[in-house]
């Protein structure tokens, strides 16, 4: 998970800083006047006879007027991914609570149906043996017979646990 979250946080950099300025250097043209290195930002034509100067058809500004703007659109970027990156943290933060409170509701209910299961257990158990016991004398009188139904009542107990006992509790994460 953390590694696409980091993967997902290098595309955004990449497409939100990277690209934008890229694609805008493709307009930069540097060239030289009587007050230091200029910028054109826009297209430049180029002087047509030497001795004179070429024209910028866009914004000419010298190189601390362009650094400075640089910084000022690379901050305004850098705030658009952090503010991108917390909205995430916090999505992610919401989904990891709503993830622990399933998981302890899924608990609960596993508990209530081991519950229920015991009961059952319990109550099979209870009504199996009344019946047995309720048999009359007459039939248990035979030592042969008693010990073919003692048998039986403990394979039908026996196979009552089998699908009756509550399974193991998943463990804790």
């Amino acid at each position: 998970m953390k590694t696409l979250l980091s993967l997902a946080a290098g595309c955004l950099v990449f497409l939100m800083v990277g690209l934008p300025s890229a694609h805008s250097q493709e307009g930069y043209s540097f060239f030289m006047s009587t007050g230091g290195q200029r910028v054109c930002i826009g297209r430049w034509i180029p002087p047509r006879e030497a001795g004179f100067s070429g024209s910028c058809e866009g914004t000419v500004m010298d190189l601390s007027q362009l650094t400075a703007l640089s910084a000022k659109q690379t901050v305004d970027r850098l705030d658009q991914l952090l503010m991108t990156l917390n909205a995430i943290d916090q999505k992610m933060a919401t989904n990891g609570d709503q993830l622990n409170q399933l998981i302890t509701e899924t608990r609960n209910t596993r508990k209530s149906i081991d519950t229920q299961v015991q009961q059952s257990n319990q109550l099979l158990h209870d009504t199996i043996a009344q019946r047995f016991d309720a048999l009359p004398e007459e039939i248990l009188a035979n030592p042969t017979f008693k010990d073919q139904l003692l048998q039986l009542k403990q394979d039908i107990l026996e196979e009552v646990d089998k699908y009756y006992q509550p399974r193991p509790a998943p463990e804790a994460q």
